[in-house]
């Protein structure tokens, strides 16, 4: 279904309401060997781009997520009643919304970290999962410190599909995180 969807995507002007047409030259060749666009979002690179403040800043209520889905696929969209643009060029190519518990990071294609992660999800101490990280790429963080700091009620972390061969720094990536197994 997900090829499927990208082919039209890329066959179709009309695919997408206009503001989520993603204008990339970047592309990337995912797990089943389709070249799909590289998006980038703003967050990373110390506390005061930290997704939580991220969110914040733009008045995007997370008090009562405790789940994080990344989605490479908008057309899976859930109801919500407001979605903020997180995407690093502000085009909307990454947007964020809550639906009931759970925190979506929507975007086509694969989600590029950047290369300075520090405190990329520093302080959501309410979340207990983080799901979809399969969809993201870390080919190009060099710094993923404090990465996950204060995540306290974090239980499992999948972190399989992480490339840290530029990483040079992980310290205290996994720090305070009381509740993870």
């Amino acid at each position: 279904t997900f090829l499927i969807i990208m082919l039209c995507l890329f066959l179709s002007k009309t695919a997408l309401p206009e503001t989520y047409k993603i204008d990339r030259q970047e592309t990337i060749i995912n797990k089943e060997g389709i070249e799909v666009p590289l998006v980038y979002w703003s967050v990373g690179g110390g506390s005061s781009s930290s997704l939580k403040t991220v969110l914040k800043n733009k008045n995007l209520d997370i008090t009562n997520a405790t789940k994080i889905v990344f989605n490479n696929d908008l057309t899976q969209t859930k109801e919500h009643d407001k979605e903020v643009d997180i995407s690093r060029d502000k085009d909307g190519s990454v947007i964020a919304y809550v639906n009931e518990d759970t925190l979506y990071i929507e975007y086509e294609g694969i989600l590029s970290f950047n290369a300075n992660s520090f405190d990329t999800f520093y302080d959501l101490d309410t979340i207990t999962s983080i799901t979809g990280l399969e969809y993201v790429d870390t080919s190009s963080v060099t710094d993923m410190s404090h990465m996950f700091n204060n995540m306290t009620s974090l239980t499992t972390l999948d972190l399989s599909n992480f490339d840290t061969s530029n990483v040079t720094n992980m310290s205290h990536m996994f720090y305070n995180m009381k509740s993870l197994t």
